[in-house]
């Protein structure tokens, strides 16, 4: 049985052995193909790492926090630094992650931050303005923490801020619609409103974003598929043919992941493909891929991946080099003859290379 996860609003169903695909939002629901087996299932958080605090905020400052990567930002808090200031000059700006600029009195950038849950309690809101965003778990740990949010009126966060009383929703991402409801928030403040929110938006994520119901609605929706499939089982002989794409897709995101044996294991796979690359975009990634791994985990390498991506129009030099080092599996493939007469066309350009595979 094979079950399609996705984490980002584009379209499930890559092949057709799919037997069902989850996905984190009705944002992603709403881009997939007419027919597909697709259940949204709300991502989780365990409320034991993001402990509720109701103690009250300090008086001095109106602390807000950024933590996501600042290229999902529509609109970066700092961006609005000068029109805050002279809004409410206690208004301090926490700015987390690894795109670090210079601090100054009112903008502190702290890098990357392993005490999350603190700052999320620290700060009196966390704003989090993406251009696309497929669900938002940042903004449910805030919440989860005590701490109100002001997040974009789109993509997964429509699943999160399903009433005012949730957290505030800014429209577009757009400038002066973040400035308007940025002073919104800021003024309740000083009412019972921004109590009401914080115990609203813990509550709505027990009830609605806790790991047990997130893990428990994946359990019924696997079970569910694999009782059809028992009833209506389907032919499973052959191995399963995985197009190059989606496993350079997978690959990727084992390495954003740093699952680096598992991404191996992807491009192991994509070396005994008998299918082309569908455009020069994913073989080059291909080949980025390979090129990692041959500098930080040499050893994890497939010996096959060069001469597939070489079969697929990949030309570079490292790919031809790393051939010319292993002569026998080029010969083991019947590829000699095919690589000699190429490195023969290019030898005026490259004649070092010629000389090397002549001496060889």
């Amino acid at each position: 049985m094979l079950v399609e996860v996705l984490h980002n609003i584009e379209a499930g169903g890559l092949y057709p052995e799919i037997d069902g695909i989850i996905g984190v939002s009705e944002a992603v629901r709403n881009v997939q193909r007419a027919g597909v087996n697709y259940r949204t299932i709300l991502n989780g958080v365990d409320l034991d790492r993001f402990p509720f605090s109701d103690k009250e905020k300090r008086k001095d400052k109106i602390i807000l926090l950024q933590i996501p990567r600042r290229s999902k930002m529509g609109v970066n808090l700092d961006e609005l630094a000068t029109e805050l200031a002279a809004r409410n000059p206690a208004i301090e700006l926490w700015i987390v992650g690894d795109w670090v600029g210079e601090s100054t009195e009112q903008v502190k950038f702290l890098g990357i931050r392993q005490d999350v849950a603190e700052l999320y309690r620290s700060a009196h809101f966390t704003v989090l303005l993406s251009k696309e965003e497929p669900f938002g778990l940042v903004a449910v740990e805030s919440m989860a923490a005590g701490t109100p949010v002001i997040v974009s009126n789109s993509g997964g966060f429509r699943d999160i801020i399903t009433d005012p009383s949730h957290g505030f929703l800014v429209d577009g991402p757009d400038r002066e619609q973040a400035l308007k409801v940025i002073r919104q928030a800021i003024d309740c403040l000083s009412s019972d409103g921004y109590r009401q929110i914080v115990d609203a938006g813990r509550k709505r994520v027990e009830e609605k974003f806790c790991i047990k119901r997130c893990v428990k609605e994946y359990e019924d929706f696997i079970l569910e598929l694999y009782a059809a499939k028992r009833k209506d089982p389907l032919e499973c002989s052959a191995p399963l043919k995985i197009p190059p794409a989606a496993l350079v897709s997978e690959a990727l995101y084992d390495l954003h992941a740093n699952e680096l044996q598992m991404m191996a294991n992807r491009l192991k796979a994509l070396s005994y493909s008998d299918e082309a690359f569908p455009s020069e975009q994913v073989l080059v990634q291909a080949h980025q891929l390979g090129t990692y791994l041959k500098h930080h985990r040499p050893e994890l390498l497939p010996r096959e991946l060069k001469l597939y991506l070489y079969c697929c129009g990949d030309r570079m030099e490292d790919t031809l080099e790393d051939m010319l080092d292993d002569l026998d599996l080029v010969r083991e493939k019947g590829l000699y003859q095919h690589l000699y007469d190429y490195l023969c066309q290019t030898k005026e350009e490259f004649p070092k290379r010629w000389e090397r595979i002549r001496s060889l």
